[in-house]
């Protein structure tokens, strides 16, 4: 039957003006297959995938990769239970999402049992909004949803549609692009006294957030930083908002506060932090610095607020940093060569400069060969801690992981949606031996989608973080082993390449047959347990 008309048909012409690339998800035989041949209409691929939490975290780096509003869609009860899972992804990684869910028709739901559940109430211990799609002006329901799930701090949002709603005549349509949102001149806070409070530090650090990338303010932070010679620490989810080989790049926060750990030798040194989007989501702890903290964000945080600033302001952040750049005094907090000796020096403490195979080695040797706009995806394990200081990041939406939900599975989903966007730039996947197992299913995906990611296991047969932590507390090493398995022999099953290394040598040769092959490659990396266990100490203390 022809879509043309009806509610499905306004639904699919809102997510294509919003730019939504595609819908992943698992269909059901109710309103996901009139949501699938609605958006073919519009040229919006379905992804079909085999896990619902794989469609929402690709439908969020899709997003991400394109400044829209990711899409993914499961069916009613157990699919949507599983769909939940990538919502609170969406959430702790403040990532906007709006995930679909079939639902029985309203008159009928009362009268069955099967696979109903109330959606709504599910959904909203982790979404902005639930709501349930209407025949009224859909597509400005399905507008407005994405305008609130991209409205700073982002996050996910949930829509139940009834299996008969879609293939009904629409009503007349408004066609609303924008919605009426807080004054985004607007300044908040006191601006003079965090200006007088700068001009009278002397060894200042810049904590920087995602806030930045989402406010395009890059350009205004590097001028503020430039002008003060401040050390720039960032996140992990800002990553790129200054290039990484900029001589005032300093390193990553994660919130571990160690003196002796990289981000502690750099902000401890520090009289002043200025926090700049900085936001607590990614931090594995409460703040402890005890430094004089002043913060600058897009809004206001004091429900969510970092450490105990003395001043804040919150407002356009593009304004405010280039008029605090204009208004502060020039200065040379840091000397580019101690920020040069302590670059070299995380180097040395990660063994970068070893002829063995171990994580530094392994990534620096891969960015070395890879292109310069290859895309990085990882996951939480040691060697994605061991990545925020050897790989380098230079520009934002280069760099994707999990600091906010802190998890395993996310590297293979992030790979296929970068993998489609960015079909003709490589993605770099980056994922422990666990993480791969997770996920294995979605080799099936990439290669009926031909897509050619990078997939390097770091494989030490256990679960190393937890294995650490267990060793730190005196216990007996438990529950936190893995059976011997061959991923190389896995992804060529799937119609992949695969191949195993255990020297530095042959990494090379695998990750260049890689980058010249257009399958998808898992490169099974066999490491040493003890030394990759090691790069903790210094990075976590």
């Amino acid at each position: 039957m022809s879509m043309s008309g009806t509610v499905g048909d306004a639904f699919a012409k809102a997510l294509k003006r919003g730019g939504v690339p595609y819908v992943f998800g698992i269909p059901g035989g109710g309103s996901a297959i009139d949501l699938i041949e609605a958006c073919r209409t519009v040229d919006i691929p379905f992804v079909l995938v085999q896990h619902e939490t794989t469609a929402s975290m690709s439908a969020i780096v899709a997003g991400e990769l394109t400044g829209s509003c990711g899409v993914c869609m499961s069916i009613m009860g157990p699919g949507a239970a599983n769909l939940v899972g990538g919502s609170s992804f969406g959430l702790w990684e403040r990532h906007s999402v709006l995930s679909l869910t079939e639902s029985y028709p309203t008159a009928q739901a009362p009268r069955m049992s099967l696979q109903l559940m109330d959606h709504s109430q599910m959904f909203m211990s982790f979404s902005k909004a639930s709501e349930v799609l209407n025949d009224d002006h859909p597509g400005e329901q399905a507008s407005r949803l994405m305008s609130l799930a991209l409205a700073e701090r982002p996050g996910p949002v949930h829509l139940d549609i009834p299996n008969d709603l879609l293939t009904r005549q629409a009503a007349s349509e408004k066609q609303l692009d924008s919605y009426a949102q807080e004054d985004a001149t607007k300044v908040v806070g006191d601006l003079d006294a965090i200006t007088d409070a700068i001009d009278k530090a002397v060894k200042l650090v810049l904590v920087v957030g995602p806030a930045v990338v989402r406010a395009d303010a890059r350009n205004e932070l590097r001028m503020l930083a430039e002008r003060l010679g401040a050390a720039v620490v960032t996140t992990s989810k800002a990553r790129g908002v200054i290039p990484e080989d900029h001589p005032l790049w300093a390193g990553i926060i994660t919130g571990v506060y160690g003196d002796m750990t990289f981000e502690g030798q750099i902000i401890g040194q520090s009289d002043l932090i200025i926090g700049v989007g900085l936001d607590r989501m990614e931090l594995l702890s409460p703040w402890n610095y005890s430094q004089p903290l002043v913060c600058i964000d897009s809004i206001d945080t004091s429900a969510e607020q970092v450490g105990s600033p003395t001043h804040s302001v919150s407002g356009p952040l593009k304004n405010i940093l280039r008029q605090l750049a204009e208004a502060i005094q020039p200065a040379e907090a840091w000397s580019m060569t101690e920020l040069s000796e302590f670059r070299g020096y995380v180097r040395s403490a990660l063994l970068a400069d070893s002829d063995d195979l171990n994580s530094a080695t392994l990534l620096e040797r891969a960015q070395s060969m890879a292109p310069a706009d290859t895309t990085l995806v990882t996951e939480t394990g040691i060697y994605n801690a061991v990545n925020l200081f050897t790989w380098k990041v230079h520009a934002p939406n280069l760099y994707f992981g999990s600091s906010g939900a802190n998890t395993m599975g996310f590297s293979i989903p992030a790979a296929l949606a970068s993998s489609l966007v960015r079909s003709t730039q490589k993605t770099v996947a980056l994922v422990g031996d666990g993480g791969f197992l997770m996920k294995v299913s979605e080799l099936e995906t990439l290669a009926r989608e031909k897509l050619a990611p990078i997939i390097i296991v770091f494989n030490d047969r256990s679960l190393g973080l937890i294995r650490i932590k267990q060793a730190a507390k005196g216990y007996e090493r438990d529950a936190v082993d893995l059976a011997p398995v061959d991923f190389a022999r896995l992804a060529q099953s799937f119609g992949g390449r695969g191949e195993r290394v255990d020297t530095l040598a042959a990494f090379e040769v695998a990750f260049k047959g890689a980058l010249d092959d257009d399958r998808f490659t898992v490169i099974d990396a066999r490491l040493d347990p003890d030394v990759y266990a090691s790069h903790m100490g210094p990075i976590r203390g």
